[in-house]
């Protein structure tokens, strides 16, 4: 599933480059189409750069709880990281619900 998504990457990378090439821009109905096929990819990738995000801060919250000796500020890292956590999981289902969504769309 997530080959999936970095494939929707790729593809949103690429509709940027093109949006930004002034011979795209010339062609009013050719950028139509790259705008709004960019549109609905953000829709994905948003959220699966924000996940990637925090799947870093997580780490940091981890590399910090091992590190750390303070009490107060171990405690402050398992709160941090419980709540990172928990914006994972939720965004994490939210994006299989997307992909999911955007499979069903295209076989329909």
């Amino acid at each position: 599933m997530w080959a999936a998504l970095e494939q929707h990457v790729r593809r949103f990378e690429e509709l940027e480059r093109q949006m930004a090439d002034p011979a795209t821009a010339a062609d009013p109905a050719r950028f139509t189409q790259i705008v709004r096929e960019h549109g609905r990819l953000a829709k994905l990738v948003k959220p699966y750069r924000a996940l990637i995000q925090l799947d870093e801060e997580i780490a940091q919250a981890q590399a910090m709880l091992r590190s750390e000796k303070d009490p107060e500020m171990r405690q402050y890292a398992e709160d941090e990281l419980a709540a990172l956590q928990g914006r994972r999981d939720r965004l994490r289902q939210q994006l299989e619900d997307l992909l999911l969504e955007s499979l069903s769309l295209i076989h329909i």
